[in-house]
Order: C-alpha cells, then structure tokens, then sequence
C-alpha cells in the first residue's frame, strides 16, 4: 500500500529556492533571489540585480544595481514538503541606483528606495522548477538627477525628488528548488 503524504511545511531547513526574475532579464537586467523557508508557512527571500551597459561612444547608459529582502507568509494548508508553492503574501523593502541615458537625455540616481506589500502565486512545472507570479505596491523615495549630453559635455538640467506610491514591483520569477541535504 502506498500513501501519498501532504505536509504543511513549505519546503524543509534542508532546501534553497534559487530564482531569476524573467522580467528583469528580458530587460538586460541579471539579477539573482534566494529564498528559505525558516518556519511553518513562512520565508524570507533576498534579490539583488546588477547592470552597468554602457556604449561610450554614443553615451548610452543603462545601468541599475539594488537589491530587497521580502518576508513571505504561505497562505495554503497543506503542500508538496520540497517546493514553496500556492498563494503568498509579503512585506518587502529594497534599495537601488541607477543612470539611464538612452539617447542626449539622463537621469541619474544614488539611492532610491523602496517599501511596500505583496501578493503572489507559485505553481511547479516540474519536481525542481516553479514560476512565481508576484506583484507589489507602496512607496518609492528619493532623490534622481536629470541631465543632458550636449556639444561633448554633460550639463545637469534638475536636482528631483521622488514621492511615489502605487504599483512597485512585479515578478514572472523562474524558482529552481534545490535540497542542500537529506532527512
């Protein structure tokens, strides 16, 4: 006789869930999250994402680094023990830089940041991938500089601060369970 058993545990201490965010990489923006289940029905995941194009001949930037940590809390009863999957809801909170300039116009930040809430859906493809949907709203803070390039130099046109609140995060992520050791 053989049983098939569910458990409300959302991965084990034993596994990692590595990601990718697709929308990112269709952007030329790689980017990386590792996510770990440290309780019942709850994880805590950590992104980053690096991109420093550049073609200095036409000075076209597009460059973007930052990273966020999200608290997530699983909302299902019962799941597969080896993968993180069904509905979620999260708090999050990130940081970033960037310098875009894509033709004779830039903008150019240090440090914008970012907090707000999250709703998401996990479902398996396979024994070891799923897709995680997830979108977030709240704030975006801080401060960006608007430039131009003109007759060979680099002219600052405003000093701009950021107040947004809204939509601030979507996610089409690509997530590999992987299981560091055997029960």
């Amino acid at each position: 006789l053989t049983t098939t058993a569910q458990t409300t545990d959302m991965g084990h201490h034993d596994m990692i869930h590595i990601s990718t965010n697709l929308l990112y990489d269709a952007a030329l923006v790689p980017n990386i999250g590792v996510e770990y289940s440290f309780a019942t029905r709850w994880s805590a995941k950590v992104s980053g994402m690096y991109a420093w194009w550049s073609n200095e001949s036409r000075h076209r930037y597009w460059r973007v680094t930052g990273g966020s940590l999200e608290v997530r809390r699983w909302l299902c009863s019962t799941v597969n023990a080896f993968m993180l999957k069904g509905h979620h809801i999260g708090i999050y909170a990130g940081a970033y830089r960037y310098d875009f300039e894509p033709k004779d116009k830039g903008e150019m930040a240090d440090l914008n940041y970012a907090i707000g809430l999250t709703y998401g859906y996990s479902m398996p493809v396979s024994r070891k991938f799923s897709l995680d949907f997830s979108l977030g709203a709240g704030y975006i803070g801080g401060n960006y500089t608007k430039y131009t390039y003109r007759d060979g130099e680099y002219e600052w046109l405003a000093d701009m601060k950021r107040q947004y609140f809204g939509l601030t995060k979507a996610e089409v992520s690509l997530v590999y369970h992987l299981e560091l050791g055997g029960k």
